[in-house]
C-alpha cells in the first residue's frame, strides 16, 4: 500500500489562546479535510512558543516581527512526506511563511497552503493577492 502524497499540519495556537478559545479552528478545518481525503493529520507537528498578539491589525512588516521565533517543530514532526500547511484565514501570508520556514529549516518539504478565507476581493474577480504566492 502506498503512502498518501502529503501530510497536514494546522497552524498552531499558543496553549493559553487555545485554552481560552477551547479549540483551534485551523486544526478543525484540517481534520475535516483529512476525513475527506484520507491524508494524515499531525496537529502537533508545529507548536507555537510565543503568545503573539492578534495579527489582523498589524502591518505586514510588524506581522513578520511579531512571528519571529513564535513557531517551532513539535513532537509529531517528520520528514517522511511533504507537508500541507492549513490555516483558517490568510491575509498577508506571514504566518504561513513562518511555518514554512520552520518546517524547511528542519529538512521538511512544504507543498502548499490550504485556507478557507482571505481578505475581501478588491474588484469583481480580482483576488487580493493575485499573482502572489502567500508562501513566498
Amino acid at each position: 500500500q502506498s503512502l498518501p502524497p502529503c501530510q497536514l499540519v494546522p497552524i498552531p495556537l499558543h496553549r493559553q489562546k487555545q485554552k481560552q478559545r477551547g479549540f483551534n479552528q485551523a486544526e478543525r478545518i484540517a481534520a475535516g479535510f483529512c476525513r475527506l481525503t484520507g491524508y494524515p493529520l499531525f496537529p502537533q507537528a508545529l507548536q507555537r512558543l510565543k503568545n503573539t498578539q492578534p495579527l489582523f491589525s498589524l502591518s505586514p512588516d510588524a506581522r513578520q516581527r511579531e512571528l519571529q521565533s513564535a513557531l517551532q517543530v513539535g513532537k509529531q514532526f517528520n520528514r517522511q512526506r511533504p507537508w500541507l500547511i492549513v490555516d483558517d484565514i490568510v491575509t498577508t501570508g506571514s504566518t504561513a511563511r513562518e511555518a514554512k520556514r520552520v518546517i524547511e529549516h528542519q529538512g521538511g518539504n512544504v507543498l502548499g497552503l490550504l485556507a478557507i478565507a482571505t481578505p475581501p476581493f478588491k474588484a469583481e474577480g480580482e483576488f487580493p493577492h493575485q499573482n502572489r504566492d502567500p508562501l513566498k
